[in-house]
C-alpha cells in the first residue's frame, strides 16, 4: 500500500511535535510555512514555501502534491485554509461553512443565539458607528478581535463611557485581520480549557484542564482540572451540543468554557489541537495521543484509543516570557532548568541571548513553555521555582 501523504500547515515551534508524531506514524509529511528556516521543515519529508493563510496557493500545492489529508496544530489562522483544501479535494476535514463560525467570535456568538445555546449577549462592531450599541450593554463587557487567538487585543471594560469604549475598540481592532470586534457581556465563573475529539457527532474523548491566567493571558494549564465530575460532564455536553449545531461531526476540538455551578458556557471552540504543549500534557496525564488522533483523522485512518481516559498522573505547564520585553540578556538552558527541576519532562524556549523578545502581554508573545510532573509540590510552588531557575533578564532596546 502506498504511503499516505499528509500536508501540515505551519512548521513553527508549536507544530513541531505534531509533525514529528505524523512522521513516526509512517505518513509522508509535507509542511507548509512561509519561513523556510522553520524547524518543522527539517522533520518533514518535503515542504512548500507559502503562507498558511494563502488559500489559493495551498490548494494548488495540495493538488500538485496529491495529498491524502491536511491538518494544522495549534494555529487558528490556518484552519480556514485546512477547510478550503478539504472541501476542494474532498478530504476528511470539515468544510468552510462549518469551520467559519468556529474561527470568528462574532459568528459563533450569533450561532449560539440563533440555536438557543447558552452564550453571552454580544454586539459585533465593524465601525465606530456601532459603538452606540455597546453603550446600551450591561457592564462589564469584553472587547475581542473576532479572528485572533491568544488573548491578543482583549480588554475588559467596566465603565461604558464613550472614552473607555473607544479605547477598548481601538485596542481590539488593531489585532483583527478583518477590522471587526466582538463585544460581549462578561460571563462569571471558572474558565477551563481542554481538548476533545468528536466522532460521528459525539464526544469520543475529552479532557478539561485547570487553566491558569494572569488577567486574560493564559500562563499555563494543570491536570487534574479544578471542576468536579458533574461540571466536567456538563462541559463535555455543551461542547458536544455546540459542535453538533455547527455541523462539526468529526475531528479535534480545542475549547474554552466558563463554569459556574451547574452552568457551562462555551466561550470558544476551534477545530484544531491546542498550543503551548497542551496535547503533550494531556497525553502525559491520560495516555491519549491527541496529535496521533488528529493525523490519523486527517488521512481517514482509524483512530486508536478513543474513549474515557482519566488523569493518571498530575502534571502542569507554564508559558513563560518577559513582562517588559527588550534584548534578552540571560535565560537558563534546557539542561540547567532540568537540573534545577527534575520533574520537567518537556522544555521549549524559542529565544537566545541577544535576541529581541516582545513583552509578554498576550499569548503570542511568550518565549516558550515547560511541562512538568506534580508528584509532591503544588502547581504554584513549581511555577515559582521554575521562574527562578529560568533567570530571564532583558534590557531595553528602545524599540
Amino acid at each position: 500500500m502506498a504511503q499516505k501523504r499528509l500536508m501540515i500547515l505551519g512548521a513553527g515551534p508549536f507544530q513541531v511535535y505534531g509533525i514529528q508524531r505524523a512522521v513516526e506514524l509512517g505518513y509522508h509529511v509535507i509542511t507548509v510555512d512561509y519561513l523556510p528556516e522553520n524547524f518543522g521543515h527539517r522533520i518533514s519529508h518535503e515542504y512548500v514555501n507559502a503562507s498558511t493563510t494563502d488559500i489559493e496557493a495551498v490548494v494548488a500545492a495540495a493538488r500538485e502534491k496529491d495529498i491524502d489529508g491536511i491538518a494544522t496544530f495549534s494555529s487558528d489562522v490556518a484552519t480556514p485554509t485546512v477547510a478550503a483544501v478539504s472541501e476542494a479535494l474532498d478530504l476528511p476535514g470539515a468544510h468552510t461553512g462549518v469551520v467559519g463560525p468556529m474561527v470568528d467570535k462574532a459568528r459563533f456568538r450569533a450561532l449560539q443565539r440563533e440555536r438557543g445555546l447558552d452564550g453571552p449577549a454580544f454586539v459585533e462592531v465593524a465601525s465606530e458607528a456601532d459603538l452606540e450599541r455597546v453603550a446600551a450593554m450591561t457592564p462589564p463587557v469584553m472587547f475581542k478581535p473576532v479572528d485572533t487567538s491568544g488573548s491578543r487585543g482583549v480588554t475588559r471594560v467596566d465603565d461604558l463611557s464613550a472614552a473607555s469604549i473607544a479605547r477598548a475598540y481601538a485596542e481590539a481592532r488593531q489585532y483583527s485581520r478583518s477590522s471587526r470586534v466582538c463585544v460581549e457581556e462578561f460571563v462569571e465563573g471558572v474558565e477551563v480549557g481542554g481538548e476533545a475529539f468528536i466522532r460521528d457527532g459525539q464526544i469520543a474523548f475529552v479532557t478539561p484542564t485547570h487553566k491558569h491566567k494572569r488577567e486574560f493571558i493564559v500562563t499555563g494549564h494543570s491536570l487534574p482540572t479544578n471542576i468536579d465530575a458533574s461540571q466536567q460532564a456538563e462541559v463535555a455536553r455543551q461542547v458536544e451540543i455546540s459542535c453538533r449545531e455547527l455541523g462539526y461531526t468529526n475531528g479535534p476540538v480545542n475549547f474554552d468554557v466558563m463554569v459556574a455551578g451547574p452552568r457551562a458556557v462555551v466561550i470558544e471552540l476551534s477545530p484544531r489541537t491546542g498550543g503551548n504543549g497542551i496535547p503533550q500534557l494531556i497525553e502525559h496525564a491520560t495516555g491519549f495521543d491527541v496529535y496521533g488522533a488528529t493525523a490519523r483523522h486527517a488521512v481517514g485512518d482509524p483512530i486508536e484509543g478513543l474513549g474515557d481516559h482519566p488523569v493518571k498522573r498530575p502534571c502542569g505547564s507554564l508559558v513563560f516570557g518577559d513582562l517588559t520585553g527588550g534584548i534578552l540578556e540571560s535565560v537558563a538552558s534546557k539542561d540547567e532548568v532540568r537540573a534545577a527541576l527534575p520533574e520537567i519532562f518537556l522544555f521549549f524556549n524559542g529565544y537566545s541571548v541577544g535576541e529581541h523578545v516582545d513583552a509578554f502581554v498576550h499569548g503570542g508573545a511568550g518565549m516558550g513553555y515547560a511541562l512538568f510532573d506534580l508528584p509532591q509540590r503544588s502547581y504554584a510552588d513549581t511555577v515559582q521555582a521554575l521562574l527562578e531557575a529560568l533567570h530571564i533578564r532583558t534590557r531595553s532596546d528602545a524599540r
